[in-house]
């Protein structure tokens, strides 16, 4: 490889970092604003979204730990492009090999938001064990929004 066409095979992958590094700074803010975030008591008077929870993928993966960084990254990174996405969510349930963890994404009434073919944006995972970090943001609550 010649030294000009080893710097246009690298200038690919320089963006790249750069693209994540601005990923890594936007997040590194998302984790400001969620550290000032307060959880809130997982009831239908909060949040208008539990019937429609139902239809998120039925079968949820089973992963040893969840740790804060981990849900703040899939709120980041998996963001729908939808423009009434104005708020993320967690709900933890109890579940017989952990915690039934269910991440969505809510409009600007806390209102689930739907693909066009009713099915929410978001996932559901079995978490065997949270983090400390995670755990205290629920701070014995099963829900918590994110702004």
């Amino acid at each position: 490889m010649t030294e000009k066409s080893n710097s246009n095979f690298w200038s690919p992958l320089g963006q790249t970092f750069k693209i994540m590094g601005k990923l890594i700074e936007s997040a590194g803010e998302t984790f400001e604003k969620i550290g000032k975030s307060k959880p809130y008591e997982a009831d239908s008077k909060n949040i208008g979204l539990f019937p429609a929870l139902n239809k998120l993928v039925k079968s949820a993966n089973l992963i040893d730990e969840m740790t804060y960084e981990d849900a703040i990254k899939y709120f980041v990174n998996q963001r729908p492009s939808d423009s009434r996405v104005k708020k993320a969510a967690m709900l933890k349930e109890s579940h017989s090999k952990g915690q039934l963890i269910t991440q969505i994404f809510l409009d600007t009434n806390n209102e689930l938001v739907c693909r066009s073919n009713g099915e929410p944006y978001g996932r559901k995972l079995i978490v065997k064990r949270l983090d400390d970090e995670l755990t205290e943001a629920f701070a014995g609550k099963n829900l918590i929004i994110f702004e």
